[in-house]
């Protein structure tokens, strides 16, 4: 990245990702916890609406510069 777009992706930034990161992985696995484990395509599907959800949340609570969350909720609010 750093040589074609001129960009360094690794930034001390992006550690407030992990908090969300981490939510999300743990909404799947307590989903996946409840659900039987004989019901395979129920589990996969509530487990990732489970981790989209509560990760984007928490992106949007904690994950975000300001001015960011600013325009997500703009676009949101649009659609």
């Amino acid at each position: 990245m750093r040589r074609f777009l001129r960009i360094w992706p690794f930034e001390a930034a992006h550690l407030r990702l992990v908090v969300p990161t981490l939510l999300g992985a743990g909404a799947m696995l307590v989903v996946n916890a409840l659900v039987p484990s004989d019901r395979w395509l129920i589990d996969l599907a509530a487990s990732a609406l489970a981790g989209f959800v509560v990760y984007g949340a928490a992106v949007l609570a904690i994950g975000l510069p300001t001015n960011e969350r600013a325009k997500v909720l703009a676009l949101v609010g649009k659609v």
